[in-house]
């Protein structure tokens, strides 16, 4: 058996589409806009959404086949002297092209893949040749790598991080950013402006040359926003464009449709924060809040459901005026118990007006307007921007996945203490199991 631990992978039939929009934010409590013209393809209930039995590139099973199996720790093919990295994370750019995040023992290794998954070559950065410029402190552990974003085959940035030894998980950015252009060959250096504190995401690039970085308050309630910095010259220089230590906590992500034009999506559910998002339109500066009206479902208006309480969540923005995102909502039933649903809010207008369908639950993960998945154990997927949806798979394992288009992805399986990397070609109806070997 090979580093790979030995998991059982089940696969079931489910599709599932919705689009992203676009949010806001501001320092102080905004006036909030008028609500927007709203419609809604269908008016969903909490356990049921439309269906479709056609699925992209395969033929539709019915929910009573047999599920396949597939073990991860059978016998290798692949030579018994080759390494096998353990691929704790995943980000493809084509069929052939992408990176990953592996562990040997108690390294974590960038790795960069030319053949689909297959063979990777390790391009981690020598920290240590950037120590000097990072302040030590007894603290902290040594300098680690941090959370990348690779936008395609040859460029990444990866920020350098340090975790504070006195705290549970506390992740502290350094003023250190690591980049590369050429697939990890070579890598360069890149500093931070010295304002903000906190654990560090990317909201991403929209091309080579203007992308964001934000930082998080570790000590909140979820992600309180305390600073996001902007490139507009792939990232040899960053400034920042707005910090707020302090900023109201809650779970935030951004997305971004052109240079000036983004969205920030925020779920307080349990706060009763009310619907709303964020917008900013030069970069990211400045944010405004627009409130989005609740969704059109007849068991929020039931007299004997209470404590209507919804948030805003993984918004994609695919150009300035057309994004989409989920929203899920929390209500009490008779019994007392929390009820949750989802729907899909779109716009093409940039916010001007707004189009509702029911949702599963579940990570949104779009790659157009049109096309996507909503990702858990059950796998769902749309080709008609949410409209409808459709159940393509179940399996036995959380994931963390990465699709380059409607039929070619992979996933990074987990089940408890088991992890082994899949990949899919017929939009993840099925999966196959991926032994990847570190090249020399």
């Amino acid at each position: 058996m090979n580093t790979q631990s030995s998991l059982v992978i089940l696969l079931v039939l489910f599709v599932s589409g919705c689009i992203a929009q676009t949010p806001s934010i501001n320092t102080t409590t905004p006036d909030y806009y008028p609500t927007p013209n709203f419609t809604r393809t269908s008016s969903p209930t909490e356990t049921t959404f439309p269906t479709e039995t056609a699925v992209p590139s395969a033929t539709a099973v019915a929910s009573t086949t047999p599920l396949p199996t597939i073990e991860i720790g059978r016998t290798s093919t692949h030579d018994p002297s080759a390494e096998y990295p353990v691929i704790t994370e995943i980000h493809m750019s084509t069929k052939t092209s992408g990176w990953a995040f592996a562990s040997r023992g108690a390294d974590v290794l960038v790795l960069h893949s030319t053949d689909g998954g297959n063979s990777w070559r390790d391009v981690t950065p020598p920290i240590e040749i950037w120590s000097d410029h990072i302040e030590q402190s007894e603290r902290y552990t040594p300098p680690q790598l941090g959370e990348g974003y690779f936008f395609d085959g040859d460029r990444a940035w990866i920020p350098i991080v340090r975790i504070d030894k006195h705290m549970p998980r506390d992740i502290y950015t350094t003023r250190i950013m690591l980049a590369t252009t050429d697939g990890g060959i070579t890598w360069q250096m890149q500093r931070l402006p010295p304002e903000g504190f906190g654990e560090g995401h990317f909201p991403g690039f929209i091309d080579p040359m203007h992308g964001w970085f934000a930082l998080f308050e570790p000590y909140t309630y979820g992600q309180s926003y305390t600073g996001l910095y902007r490139t507009v010259d792939d990232g040899e220089s960053w400034e920042i464009v707005f910090s707020t230590p302090g900023t109201s906590s809650g779970l935030r992500a951004f997305a971004f449709g052109d240079p000036t034009t983004g969205v920030l999506t925020i779920s307080m559910i349990g706060w009763y924060s009310g619907l709303y998002v964020r917008w900013t339109h030069d970069g990211g500066t400045n944010w405004e809040a627009q409130s989005l009206p609740e969704p059109e479902d007849p068991a929020i208006s039931d007299p004997s459901m209470s404590d209507l309480d919804c948030g805003s969540i993984f918004p994609h923005a695919f150009s300035k005026f057309e994004v989409a995102l989920l929203v899920e909502c929390r209500m009490l039933n008779p019994e007392k118990q929390y009820v949750f649903s989802h729907y899909l809010y779109s716009t093409e207008d940039g916010g001007l007006s707004w189009q509702s369908s029911p949702a599963p639950s579940g990570r949104l993960h779009l790659i157009n307007p049109d096309t996507g998945w909503i990702l858990g154990k059950e796998i769902h997927f749309t080709d008609n921007g949410g409209e409808t949806w459709t159940k393509i798979n179940e399996v036995a394992w959380e994931g963390q996945f990465s699709f380059i288009d409607a039929n070619h992805g992979w996933a990074v399986a987990r089940n408890a203490e088991e992890i082994a990397l899949v990949k899919t070609e017929d939009g993840g109806q099925s999966w196959a199991i991926v032994e990847p070997r570190l090249l020399p």
